[in-house]
């Protein structure tokens, strides 16, 4: 992974070319318009090249812009994350930012994709790290005004808004070498209070995603991958792919790597509060209801306890889903205390001792579901739960 640090911010007035807070609306937080700026900019991971741009075509506002030059290999996900409360930005409380906007150009004929969160962190001898919801864009051909809405009820209720830390820009390296720019990163705020409850939880319940907070206890992971590609996560409100209540949970495979687009593992992670508070060992069974778009898949499933231990419950040892019809798969949970044998690892694994290995499960930190990637491929999951 490449990644640049961001630093540098220039607020413009009318004497400098920009435009009055009256004309233009917004907190301008960066308007990359030095070399200081970029310099300022932290870089690894073979990233190639960041440099200010003076073509007005890529400008809308002052004299410059950032070009950012992407070079590598089609696995390579290059990274950079604006820091806040610096000499050029300034600034860490975020508790009344309600939307962040950031103009980028795309002078290429392709598509450009980048996903964009911000992250938190609360002052202290140990920091709390905190990330709200990732949003994936789309660079049209052109010039694009990107919006990034802000849950506040659901960032207050997950971040310390106080304590903004960085943005944080993924972009996904094509074959071949190309560049964006960018320009004018504003923040929006509003007055109105928010007022924060607590999420409330019915008997057994880990996850039913009728809730926006559900969205935040995910997060997506690798295994066995040859390459970061991701899935996109999302609430789906649609009744006809939810199980129960008001919504599902859409997992997407939209990312492809050049050919290889058949053997990426990615994951999804259940975690948080949601699962940490629990004591899985009370239990019998872990269940949760998936429906796919396509006919045959099967599900892994992996628990991960808080000492890092993890036991695997592999696709032979689970039912195959049919197309747009919503199955329930089940976790022994005495399976995962106890091991058991492996089905799929009498299929794959002949000559190896078939028997899993169980775990501590009363303290359990992840859940992690797998599937194949595939582009095009599509899943919702919905009431994951433990039963007695």
């Amino acid at each position: 992974m490449t990644s640049v640090f961001a630093f540098g911010c220039k607020e413009k007035t009318p004497e400098n070319g920009g435009e009055t807070v009256a004309e233009q609306s917004g907190d301008l937080k960066c308007g990359f318009e030095s070399v200081k700026e970029l310099q300022a900019f932290g870089y690894s991971n073979n990233f190639y090249k960041a440099e200010l741009n003076k073509n007005p075509e890529y400008v809308t506002e002052g004299d410059y812009s950032a070009r950012f030059t992407f070079k590598g290999t089609p696995a390579d996900i290059t990274e950079f994350k604006i820091f806040s409360d610096t000499r050029y930005f300034g600034g860490k409380d975020f508790s009344k930012v309600n939307m962040i906007t950031l103009d980028a150009f795309n002078p290429t004929d392709t598509p450009r994709e980048f996903v964009m969160s911000f992250s938190t962190s609360r002052e202290g001898a140990k920091k709390l790290y905190q990330k709200y919801t990732e949003k994936t864009v789309t660079l049209a051909p052109g010039h694009t005004l990107v919006t990034y809405a802000v849950d506040r009820t659901v960032a207050l209720s997950i971040c310390d808004m106080k304590y903004a830390e960085y943005f944080t820009f993924d972009f996904y390296i094509g074959q071949e070498e190309y560049s964006l720019y960018f320009d004018n990163l504003r923040v929006y705020y509003t007055e109105e209070q928010v007022s924060v409850k607590p999420k409330t939880y019915e008997e057994n319940e880990i996850l039913f995603f009728d809730n926006s907070l559900d969205r935040f206890y995910m997060g997506t992971n690798t295994y066995m991958c040859t390459s970061s590609v991701l899935p996109t996560l999302s609430i789906e409100r649609d009744p006809r792919y939810i199980a129960s209540g008001t919504g599902s949970l859409k997992v997407e495979y939209s990312k492809s790597q050049g050919n290889k687009n058949w053997d990426e593992t990615p994951c999804i992670e259940v975690k948080g509060e949601p699962v940490e508070r629990y004591d899985f060992s009370e239990y019998s069974k872990l269940t949760m209801k998936w429906m796919p778009n396509f006919d045959g898949g099967r599900l892994s499933v992996r628990l991960r306890n808080a000492a890092g231990s993890t036991v695997m419950f592999s696709p032979a040892d689970m039912q195959a889903a049919k197309k747009g019809e919503w199955q329930e798969l089940t976790i022994d949970l005495n399976d995962a205390k106890n091991g058991f044998e492996s089905e799929w690892q009498k299929l794959y694994n002949p000559g190896e001792d078939p028997f899993v290995e169980g775990i501590d499960i009363e303290k359990i930190a992840a859940i992690e579901i797998f599937f194949g990637h595939k582009v095009g491929r599509s899943f919702y999951l919905d009431e994951i739960r433990l039963v007695k």
